[in-house]
């Protein structure tokens, strides 16, 4: 069985592929493979905190953002070309953690991952924007923003975000839910008695006739 896990940057992606991984399944975290392809070219930009990948790529406000965003997504394209050839070579269980910006791939390659895994989407919902921005500015992590981030005159860079950020996520929200076959409420997978056996349950329930 091939499952994809798909959903915002700190939803909890990364904590059930672990999970997973723990009780056997193979996991590829995409996250760490799209870092190794851009580590270099931060190591070579010789800017303050330009050997972290979040250091290199800087908030959307930083001049050279939009250079450094393309690169990222051009990367991430590549690494799904990867990952998706790599799970099909498996002869075991795998799930795919994948970036919170795999939506930006091509249609094709959203496509191919549907084709091979049965894509579950763990839901943000829309009541919870405000304590997923807030975790945001507790976790920052290197985020693709496309055209929502626009700054008005006046505001300070963190009142841009506050009110960029949720519009970000809910532009987000459909394009998660037209590529997964399954999704997961936030309310059932955060909860403290959610399983990975209840998230098979979910995968397995789509997957009968």
């Amino acid at each position: 069985m091939i499952i994809t896990l798909v959903g915002m940057s700190n939803c909890g992606k990364t904590h059930w592929s672990k999970r997973l991984e723990e009780e056997g399944w193979t996991r590829i975290g995409c996250d760490d493979l799209i870092a190794r392809r851009l580590l270099p070219l931060a190591d070579q930009s010789g800017q303050e905190g330009g050997t972290s990948l979040a250091g290199w790529l800087g908030q959307p406000c930083d001049v050279g953002f939009r250079d450094r965003e393309k690169k990222c997504v051009e990367a991430e394209q590549a690494v799904m070309h990867e990952v998706i050839a790599r799970a099909k070579n498996e002869t075991g269980d795998v799930v795919i953690d994948t970036s919170g910006s795999v939506i930006y791939t091509d249609e094709a390659t959203r496509q191919a991952l549907r084709d091979l895994s049965c894509v579950v989407y763990l839901e943000t919902g829309v009541d919870h924007l405000q304590s997923m921005t807030d975790l945001f500015f507790v976790h920052p992590k290197s985020l693709i923003w496309g055209d929502e981030y626009a700054a008005q005159e006046g505001e300070t860079y963190e009142q841009t975000i506050r009110r960029c950020y949720p519009v970000l996520v809910q532009n987000r929200l459909w394009q998660y839910r037209d590529l997964a076959h399954v999704t997961i409420p936030w309310e059932c997978y955060r909860s403290q008695t959610f399983t990975t056996k209840d998230l098979l349950h979910a995968v397995l329930q789509h997957q009968q006739p």
